[in-house]
């Protein structure tokens, strides 16, 4: 976890021109407001009403004596003032609200409530184990899977205080942290290998194999071949379903091939239920990260646990 000093903060307030005599939480709404455009997703993601951000808004213009915003029939556009300052507090106020949830997690109780997104799988075979952790602390768990949009959904809704998702959130309302990076591996169960893929094994050959796959997009079946071949996937899979863990079963019980992170199969393989068809020197890596709103850390509960996260899964990979 890293280090942090109150001078930070008071250097923070008193050397940026445009914070130094501002409200902190004026400043919060105005980029709040400005991040998503809109009012009413200040308020929802600040917690407050709409009304208070108007105040707020309206109380920062005055001191500038200048418009941040211009009211329009569609919603409100930034001015060029409003791009400037945010342009200029945003680095610093994110800075300041980074080091004042640390120093409250250090000072403040972070029992209660955390609520986190992901997909199953991984929630399963790689999360709940660290997630476990944090119960003798207290902190009460909700946790919700489903796929990568009803993930991102639980995001923008303000649902999910943190999320595991592959790729991050492009915007500056989110922050990111790559937690781990999964090997892809083409596998199949001994069975099926011995029969469909017995001898000069190489990947063109898997292109005409019956595959299992997540979605009909192929989304780690074409990352997989596009690395190692460079070409596509060109046949229809023969089941699709969004749970790695139910295309395990289908592979272990005989039925066509997949490709498959490391430590979802690394059970089975070590008890031989399932082969890897091809020892790739430099597999691809499907890449996980641990993604919140910049909001949410101002709780000192959303604030420990992140860091926590950041660590386990560090030395998790490590091993």
């Amino acid at each position: 976890m890293p280090s942090f000093s109150k001078n930070i903060i008071i250097d923070l307030l008193l050397t940026h021109k445009y914070i130094y005599g501002m409200n902190l939480e004026y400043l919060r709404s105005f980029l709040e407001t400005y991040r998503t455009g809109s009012v009413t997703g200040a308020a929802r993601n600040l917690h407050l009403t709409q009304p208070a951000i108007s105040n707020h808004l309206k109380a920062l213009e005055q001191q500038l004596r200048k418009p941040l915003f211009q009211r329009t029939g569609r919603g409100i556009t930034p001015t060029p003032l409003a791009d400037e300052l945010a342009h200029a507090i945003s680095p610093s106020l994110e800075t300041l609200e980074t080091t004042i949830g640390f120093l409250t997690a250090k000072s403040q109780n972070i029992e209660g409530t955390l609520y986190l997104a992901g997909p199953g799988e991984f929630m399963q075979f790689a999360a709940a184990p660290l997630l476990s952790g944090l119960l003798p602390l207290n902190i009460r768990l909700r946790l919700r899977t489903g796929s990568r949009e009803y993930i991102i959904q639980q995001l923008e809704q303000g649902d999910a205080d943190l999320a595991f998702l592959s790729d991050p959130l492009e915007g500056d309302l989110y922050d990111h942290h790559l937690i781990a990076q999964e090997k892809l591996i083409p596998i199949a169960s001994p069975e099926w290998a011995a029969k469909h893929f017995c001898t000069d094994r190489s990947l063109e050959q898997l292109l005409e194999k019956p595959l299992i796959a997540y979605d009909e997009d192929l989304s780690l079946v074409r990352k997989f071949f596009a690395e190692t071949l460079h070409q596509t996937y060109p046949k229809s899979p023969i089941v699709t379903v969004p749970d790695l863990r139910i295309i395990l079963e289908f592979l272990q019980q005989g039925h066509g091939y997949s490709v498959l992170p490391d430590y979802l199969c690394r059970s089975a393989l070590q008890q031989k239920k399932l082969v890897t068809l091809i020892d790739c020197a430099h597999p691809p890596l499907n890449k996980l990260h641990l993604v919140w709103p910049k909001v949410k850390l101002r709780d000192p509960r959303v604030f420990f646990t992140k860091n926590y996260l950041e660590r386990a899964f560090t030395q998790l990979f490590a091993t």
